[in-house]
């Protein structure tokens, strides 16, 4: 089994953006196969991230609602795209700290290429989440909350 990452926080937390449960059950599984160890918060509308980012409406409380890790975001789910989110994003310079991953099952090269542009890396989705989770690694370790 692969060596757990561990944040300072020992329950590191990863934001995903994604309306299909089936997509963030999986990727869950995927997490837990690969040793990281953190919880994952769902936001399955555009609406629900900016809240939680914002910590707006039902997400105001920081103690139970703090500010992610990691954010994944899928490039189209209900209401917007990931395009729509990664603009957003950009306009709240206070959330710069946090990294931003791309996941899709598009291999459209334009819309990956407009994720990149806003420093987001996109990784295809894939039954086993392998590519994910290793990228997900990856930036919890160079994450300022990561302890080894």
């Amino acid at each position: 089994m692969a060596d757990l990452v561990k944040l300072a926080d020992p329950m590191g937390l990863i934001l995903c953006i994604d309306d299909d449960s089936n997509d963030v059950l999986l990727l869950q599984r995927s997490l837990i196969k690969g040793g990281i160890d953190c919880r994952l918060h769902h936001a399955s509308s555009l609406q629900d991230a900016e809240d939680y980012l914002a910590g707006e409406n039902q997400f105001s409380d920081r103690l139970q609602f703090p500010l992610p890790d990691v954010i994944l975001t899928d490039l189209a789910f209900r209401g917007g795209t990931g395009i729509d989110f990664l603009k957003w994003f950009a306009s709240h310079p206070e959330l710069a700290r946090i990294p931003v991953l791309c996941v899709t099952g598009s291999e459209d090269p334009r819309k990956r290429e407009e994720a990149r542009r806003f420093g987001a890396p996109c990784v295809s989705k894939s039954a086993n989440y392998i590519e994910v989770v290793n990228k997900i690694r990856e930036l919890l370790i160079c994450s300022p909350g990561y302890s080894s």
